[in-house]
């Protein structure tokens, strides 16, 4: 099963490991995906991407180097299941 993990504020270490950890456990292919706020511009995308990398590292170690990080609008064509579906995912937990 791939699932598609959506990600808000706080981005945590913890939440991240709570989310994960069971599916990867379980066998499950998973994904991140964070909904970025309104009108955030390029530059926000990029620090909300290193900054769940650095907390997805931290919660789930060498297990986070095979799990994909997207970041989206939420804007028309760049929504959650806009990812889910490019990414193909069976699941989407909000």
């Amino acid at each position: 099963m791939r699932t598609l993990v959506v990600l808000s504020d706080p981005i945590e270490s913890q939440t991240i490991r709570e989310r994960c950890s069971v599916l990867i456990a379980g066998g499950h292919e998973v994904a991140l995906c964070y909904v970025l706020p309104r009108q955030a511009g390029l530059n926000a995308s990029l620090e909300v991407q290193r900054r769940i990398t650095t907390e997805l590292r931290h919660a789930l170690e060498t297990s986070a180097e095979k799990i994909p990080v997207f970041v989206v609008s939420g804007l028309d064509g760049d929504g959650v299941d806009d990812c889910a579906r490019a990414w193909g995912a069976t699941d989407v937990k909000p």
